[in-house]
Formats: C-alpha cells, sequence, structure tokens
C-alpha cells in the first residue's frame, strides 16, 4: 500500500501538477487520462530500451550474461528500478519480447488496464495502441494498428488474475539467425534512353549466404548484426554473372536459388524531350461542285373550266442537278440531288391533256344553244375566258379583272375597293409569272377540289372575296410586307405539293388574318 502511494505521489509530480490542471479544467477526469497515457508510454520506452539490448550486443558481454529472458530484468544501465516500482517486468524467449504490467493495477493513479492500451490512440493524437494479454493464457489482442497473437510455448503465463497490459513484437537475436539464404538488393546508375536525359537507379536482388553466427570473434567484421550483412562465401561469388556461368554448369556449382534477379528500374529522374512537332498544315476548305442531273417529271390531275366536264391532266418538268460535296482531299464524296438553283429550278407545266367539254342546255326557248345566262360556252356572267380565271385568291380564286387586265400594280392606290387585284395574283405579277403558271394553277386545284368540297371552306372562299380586295389597295407597292406575303404563298404551295392540305389551309387563313389587323 505504501508503495502504491509513493507511486501516486510520481505519478502526480511527473505530469507537473495535473491535479492544478484538473480544478482549473473542471474535467475530473483529466488526471486518469493523463496517468493512463503516461503509464502507455512508460511501458513503450522500456520496451524499446529491452530491444536495443538484444539487438545491440558483442562477444565480450552479451546480453545472457546478466538476464536470461525468463526472470525479471535486473535494474541496471537498459532497465530503470522506477520501471519495476511501477510494476512492470520483461520476459524473452523463442524471438518474442513482451514488456507488460506485471500487478493487478498499475502504479499510480489511472483507470484500469484496457484504458491504458488505447490511450495512445485516445489521447495521444491517434498513436498505435498496446497489446491486452489474456488472463490465464498466452492470448493478446492488439488495439488500433497492433496485431493479435499469442506468445511462444517458452514464456510463462503472465497472469492468472487479470488481463495485462503490454507491447508484443518479434526481436531478432543475431545468436539465433539460421543457417540459410537471404536476399540482399544491388542498385546501379544508368543513363536515360535516348532522346531523354537524365539518370535513373536500377535495382536487382542477390542471394546472400548466411552462415550460422554463436559467439563470434570481436575482431570478425560485422559479427554483430546479421540484418545489415552478412559474409559470401567463396562458392558463392558476388558477380552475378559468374554464378550465371556456374549455374549452368553440369553438375550445377550453386543451388537453382543462387541466380541473381533481373535489373529493373527503380527510381527515374529522366527528363522526357519530346520530338519537335511538324508544323501545322492548313486545312483546305471544303470543295462543292454541281453536276447537271435528271429531268424530273411528273402528272397532276386538274379540272376542267367552270361550265365544262370531264378529264384534265397537266404535265410538268423541272430542272435538277447533283450537289457533290468534299470535306477535305481523300474524304468521299456526299451526293444529293435536288432542284436545280435559281429560276432553272422552278416547275414548269409542259402541256395539259384534257377532254373537257361545255355543258349544253337544251332550252326550247333558246335555239341558239345559249345557256341560261345568254353565254354559248357555259361559263357563268363575268368569268374571264382564260382557264381557271385570274387570280386563284389565295385559297380560293376570283372571276373577275386581274391586274394583267386593269394595268395597275400591286399595292398602288388605283386598286380601289372594287379593283378586283387579289394577293397571289399582285405576287406572281411582281415575279413576271404568268397567270397559268404553276403557282395559280395549284391554288385553283386546291381551291376547286379541297376548299369548295365542304360548307365551311366556301364560306372561307367567300371571306377572302370580300377581304383580299381591300388587302391589296391598301399596302403600298415598296413595302416589305410583299416579300413575307410572297414567302407564306411559297410554303402554302409546298405544303400542297406535300399532300399536307390542312397545313396550307392554316398558313393562307394566318396571313389573311395578320395582314387584314394590320392593314384593314
Amino acid at each position: 500500500m505504501r508503495r502504491s502511494l509513493l507511486g501516486a505521489a510520481m505519478a502526480a509530480l511527473a505530469l507537473g501538477g495535473v491535479g492544478t490542471l484538473q480544478a482549473q479544467s473542471g474535467d475530473p477526469d483529466r488526471v486518469d487520462r493523463q496517468a493512463a497515457l503516461l503509464n502507455a508510454a512508460t511501458i513503450e520506452n522500456a520496451f524499446r530500451s529491452v530491444e536495443r539490448r538484444i539487438r545491440v550486443t558483442d562477444a565480450d558481454d552479451l546480453w545472457t550474461d546478466d538476464w536470461t529472458g525468463l526472470v525479471h530484468p535486473p535494474s541496471g544501465s537498459w532497465w530503470l528500478s522506477s520501471w519495476t516500482e511501477r510494476g512492470l517486468t520483461a520476459r524473452y524467449c523463442g524471438g518474442v519480447l513482451a514488456v507488460y504490467a506485471n500487478d493487478d493495477e498499475l502504479k499510480g493513479v489511472g483507470r484500469d488496464q484496457r484504458a491504458v492500451q488505447v490511450a495512445p490512440v485516445a489521447y495521444g493524437n491517434g498513436r498505435t495502441g498496446l497489446h491486452l494479454i489474456t488472463r490465464g493464457s498466452r492470448l493478446f489482442r492488439g488495439a488500433h494498428g497492433r496485431g493479435d497473437g499469442s506468445l511462444p510455448g517458452c514464456m510463462p503465463i503472465p497472469s492468472t488474475t487479470g488481463d495485462r497490459v503490454g507491447l508484443v513484437l518479434e526481436v531478432a537475436d543475431p545468436r539465433l539467425t539460421a543457417v540459410g539464404r537471404r536476399w540482399e538488393t544491388e542498385d546501379r546508375t544508368v543513363s536515360c534512353p535516348a532522346p531523354d536525359t537524365g539518370t535513373m537507379t536500377e535495382r536487382r536482388r542477390i542471394p546472400i549466404q548466411v552462415t550460422a553466427v554463436n559467439n563470434c570473434p570481436a575482431a570478425t567484421p560485422n559479427c554483430n548484426d546479421l540484418r545489415e550483412f552478412a559474409p559470401v562465401p567463396p562458392a558463392w561469388p558476388a558477380d552475378c554473372a559468374t554464378r550465371e556461368t556456374m549455374l549452368s554448369a553440369t553438375p550445377a556449382g550453386l543451388p537453382a536459388d543462387a541466380a541473381c534477379s533481373d535489373w529493373v528500374r527503380w527510381r527515374s529522374n529522366c527528363q522526357i524531350v519530346y520530338a519537335a512537332a511538324p508544323p501545322a498544315a492548313d486545312i483546305p476548305d471544303p470543295v462543292i461542285t454541281w453536276e447537271a442531273g435528271p429531268v424530273h417529271s411528273w402528272t397532276t390531275a386538274c379540272a376542267c373550266p367552270s361550265g365544262h366536264t370531264g378529264t384534265c391532266t397537266e404535265h410538268w418538268e423541272q430542272n435538277t442537278e447533283y450537289r457533290v460535296y468534299v470535306l477535305r482531299p481523300g474524304s468521299p464524296e456526299l451526293r444529293r440531288r435536288q432542284p436545280a438553283r435559281g429560276a432553272a429550278g422552278r416547275p414548269r407545266r409542259v402541256r395539259t391533256d384534257d377532254n373537257c367539254t361545255p355543258v349544253v342546255t337544251n332550252d326550247p326557248d333558246d335555239p341558239g344553244g345559249e345557256d341560261g345566262d345568254g353565254n354559248t360556252d357555259g361559263s357563268t356572267s363575268g368569268t374571264s375566258s382564260t382557264s381557271g380565271g385570274g387570280e386563284v385568291g389565295g385559297i380560293g380564286g376570283f372571276h373577275g379583272t386581274t391586274d394583267a387586265e386593269s394595268g395597275v400594280a400591286p399595292g398602288d392606290s388605283g386598286h380601289g375597293g372594287d379593283s378586283g387585284c387579289f394577293l397571289t395574283t399582285a405576287v406572281i405579277q411582281q415575279r413576271g409569272e404568268a397567270d397559268d403558271g404553276p403557282t395559280l394553277t395549284v391554288l385553283r386545284k386546291f381551291r376547286d377540289g379541297y376548299m369548295m368540297a365542304t360548307p365551311e371552306g366556301r364560306r372561307l372562299v367567300a371571306d377572302y372575296y370580300r377581304t383580299a380586295p381591300g388587302i391589296v389597295a391598301a399596302i403600298p407597292r415598296d413595302h416589305s410586307d410583299w416579300e413575307w406575303v410572297a414567302g407564306r404563298i411559297d410554303e402554302a404551295v409546298a405544303a400542297i405539293g406535300a399532300g399536307d392540305n390542312e397545313r396550307a389551309l392554316a398558313i393562307y387563313t394566318g396571313m389573311v388574318r395578320r395582314l387584314t389587323d394590320k392593314w384593314l
């Protein structure tokens, strides 16, 4: 009990007045934590001291002269009396060194031995923990970086009353080095392969014949530490080339595992030298050429004029050409057939084949064969004698005086509200297209076929007749809206050609609605 109190006092002094620190910090466990860390450090320091004693020795004063390894170490230069007073002991046999707390409680203040085991991790900035030897056995468990294992059979069981905290590691004894072979490394410095500059280190392994050393004479070089060096017997030359010759001799002069390994790169100071890149070549622009293509021909059905009956077929042609695209020399050609550029690519009507005949009314009061309104061709009053009659009316048509007949240009204030000039006629006259050209022809067919087939379509055509003349009269002839109108008309014609009549109707009605809101 007295020794325990003395140890506690020494621990308090070693901590530099931890009682004062406890009072100042207000932490009741501070003293226990500091004491546990101090005990852990004491175990580690004692272990390193015994380890040096075992490994660093000489022929005159081997460590076994004053300690057998299976008893308590005597106090001396390498084992301090303070370690004994704190309850530590050391054991060594079978190449294993164990330094552990021998008493049930470590001397001084602190928690149990388990707390001391983990103290280096918990309170020592994350250092590796210690071992805990299980009560009544040789088994031990490591903490936080320390492995598990068991004490050798030559070492007695440390305690049958409780677990013991300590440090258990293998420590090589030069006196017990076995006969055999071990590998040494050999380095050399070579130049870096061209074109790189600098040097690099290559390494290979050389097997060394190791002989047993038992109390070798003091004059023998490096006898005391075979971990650093072992002599090479004459039968094992250090030169690897000579070894290879001896290994290939019959019978073999060396064991099969006496060969040196090949040189391999170990470290490199090479400075990479990159070859100069060739100057960048200009990338040529893509090449686009045009080649004449075959004439594209097709036919469309047309309607007979009003007052006539029968069938009608229109024959159309369009020039085509091939667009040949080459990205760069050597690239494959990309060929695409398309309508010819400019006016040459516009569709043109070649001829019209029809068997249209006038509708004859057998009126007994009309011996001249005239129809009900006095005309002999079956047409209605006020209808132009030209096929389809004037302007297509955008979606319908207007059987009245055209711009060509009145001599008034589109947008001229002379149109007035009754000039009869409609949007599409105004646009095609600006382009110089004939009255029986493709634009008006397609739209007349659209009017007579698609629009006039339903009551709603006929209503839209009638509305257009009432609205379009005022729009044409209101737009000045040089206004940019005429270009926009021409574009919308072309889109409607393209939609009709693609069979999308609903889109064509939406395009034209939207155009008329916008122009009405803006100009009327």
